[in-house]
């Protein structure tokens, strides 16, 4: 049986059959390779199946203390200038949108001897993540 995708992450690019190639990449600067994936610091996403549920989240990110967002499970748009607040240059480390990313299958959620979760898919232009995806803002 053919594995079925409707995205592969392949570690320079992300392709969305029928609707492009796009630049990405997971993990820190030095950590960007399959090997590292288990650093819960800078390692990519674990190898795996996922999948992301495509829907708005009309919810906004409210600031806190230490202006950590909310986990959220669709597609999200990260507030910019006033609606930001004090959290505008953390928050623009994420890009202007995300979208959760939920192990689906054994590979993804036994890949480490410590599940790594709370991926998603955003757009921000730094060049590495601490797990995430990024890719580029044409993705979205």
């Amino acid at each position: 049986m053919k594995n079925h995708y409707d995205l592969l992450y392949d570690g320079p690019r992300l392709q969305w059959p029928g609707h492009g190639i796009f630049r990405a990449t997971s993990g820190g600067r030095r950590s960007q390779s399959a090997d590292k994936q288990c650093d819960p610091e800078t390692g990519p996403i674990p190898e795996g199946g996922y999948f992301l549920w495509l829907r708005e989240d009309p919810s906004q990110p409210e600031p806190n203390d230490v202006c950590k967002l909310r986990p959220t499970w669709g597609l999200q748009t990260i507030p910019r200038g006033q609606a930001a607040g004090q959290c505008g240059p953390y928050w623009s480390a994420w890009g202007y949108n995300r979208i959760r990313l939920v192990p689906l299958d054994q590979k993804a959620r036994l890949a480490c001897s410590e599940p790594r979760d709370g991926f998603y898919i955003h757009d921000s232009a730094k060049g590495y993540t601490h797990g995430c995806i990024e890719v580029e803002p044409r993705f979205f």
